[in-house]
């Protein structure tokens, strides 16, 4: 008998949260039949989905959100957290009088539960690119495309599947869905596409079979900061693709949709600590949650035309990471990183991002392409004290950037929202 105890209780302990989600939630989400959007891809993916939950609550519908952030019920916050899985999706659909459901949907919940619905109205594959490589069998980027390929597979015949066209693994997964394909890319659309979003002449237009029109400005699009943010610009894109593609179930104004775009991030929490710049202590404080090289990547060229553009004399870069990625990883970030700061100060993450490593360990690898006289040992441990060390009489100008800002033991992104002055930034003098 005790045997038999101690097998039931590993047995559900393994595997009762994933027949809950196939036997409970999704019957249970099917039934409730609510418009659903899902979004995944490497980048952007919490952009994205607050973006399409904004212009949704805009056009006056009640919704269901659930990111990386938490679980959004119309404009409450009602969990804090990461909820970018199964367990968020469910909570967010509890409520009653919902119109719509906007759902993040990470690599972690599709490799350990699978997905928390049997199909979405919508889809949105942002982006792919090299991160958690070699942790639950995904050991290339072309293993991460066909984990997020499951999206696209699971959306309805007669909803719409959203895609990156300007990366080729992203536009095969045209192949493997049953929906219209939709695409959004940066630079020319190929002949081929019927359904695509791209900019020209300073807007982004919507191509729909031979018919083009233009659907907004780019520079009335708060957060690409006039277009220089591009990414910023492919994720407006996507989000777009994918409201207009619920045009079926919820209808949504295009006056509707460039207002949204021109409000969403002047308030700070829109999207928290997504490359924002603060007054927080007395000091310049750009914060970004850059997590792997593709994001410092494309974020460090930016924050260089920034610094040049405001004047900072000196620049402090704050870098922290996970500790479970490879050493690779971490000399590309370092060396990145490098590229940008005067001073480098690596700090280690939150005891949860460990993940296999020493606090130490990690300290050093961050630092391990970093020259040595800009590696700054500091006493400090949180990010007003080394603003208090670093910024005394007659230092210059200086503007601090925190790096992968989450996952940092000595960064508070919420305490920097909540105190700090949300600042206009400039890319040009």
């Amino acid at each position: 008998m005790g045997l038999r105890r101690f097998f039931n209780r590993w047995y559900w302990t393994r595997h009762g949260r994933k027949l809950k989600i196939r036997f409970v939630r999704r019957p249970l989400l099917t039934l409730g039949g609510l418009p659903l959007v899902a979004v995944t891809g490497t980048n952007g993916k919490t952009t994205t989905t607050l973006l399409i939950n904004r212009i949704l609550r805009d056009a006056g519908f009640r919704t269901g959100c659930s990111c990386t952030e938490g679980v959004l019920i119309d404009d409450q916050w009602v969990v804090h957290g990461d909820e970018a899985g199964s367990r968020g999706l469910w909570l967010a659909s509890r409520p009653r009088g919902l119109h719509a459901l906007v759902a993040e949907t990470a690599r972690g919940g599709i490799l350990r539960y699978g997905l928390g619905f049997s199909a979405c109205h919508a889809s949105v594959v942002t982006n792919v690119a090299a991160d958690h490589l070699g942790q639950h069998g995904v050991e290339s980027v072309e293993d991460m495309a066909e984990v997020k390929s499951t999206l696209p597979r699971h959306t309805r015949r007669d909803g719409v599947t959203v895609l990156n066209g300007d990366q080729p693994l992203v536009r095969e997964m045209a192949a493997k869905s049953p929906a219209r394909a939709v695409y959004f890319t940066l630079n020319e659309p190929l002949a081929s596409w019927e359904h695509c979003y791209f900019v020209h002449d300073g807007a982004i237009h919507r191509k729909h079979g031979a018919e083009t029109e233009r659907v907004v400005d780019v520079d009335l699009i708060y957060m690409t900061h006039g277009g220089t943010v591009t990414f910023q610009v492919a994720n407006a894109m996507a989000a777009i693709a994918a409201v207009e593609g619920l045009q079926p179930w919820l209808t949504v104004p295009r006056s509707s949709i460039e207002q949204s775009l021109a409000s969403f991030g002047r308030d700070p929490r829109d999207i928290p600590g997504r490359m924002q710049l603060f007054r927080y202590e007395g000091a310049d404080v750009l914060i970004s949650l850059s997590k792997n090289p593709d994001t410092y990547g494309r974020e460090i060229p930016l924050l260089q035309r920034l610094a040049r553009a405001h004047g900072y004399g000196r620049v402090v870069c704050i870098v922290s990471n996970v500790g479970n990625r490879d050493e690779s990883h971490f000399r590309e970030v370092s060396r990145l990183v490098a590229s940008m700061g005067d001073l480098v100060v690596g700090v280690p993450p939150h005891d949860e991002y460990l993940r296999g490593k020493t606090r130490e360990e990690i300290v050093r690898l961050l630092e391990s392409e970093v020259p040595a006289e800009k590696v700054a040992r500091m006493r400090a441990t949180t990010l007003p004290g080394l603003i208090a060390e670093l910024q005394g009489a007659g230092s210059p100008s200086t503007l601090f950037v925190s790096f992968a800002s989450r996952i940092s033991s000595a960064v508070d992104v919420d305490d920097v929202v909540k105190r700090g002055e949300l600042l206009p930034m400039r890319f040009s003098s």
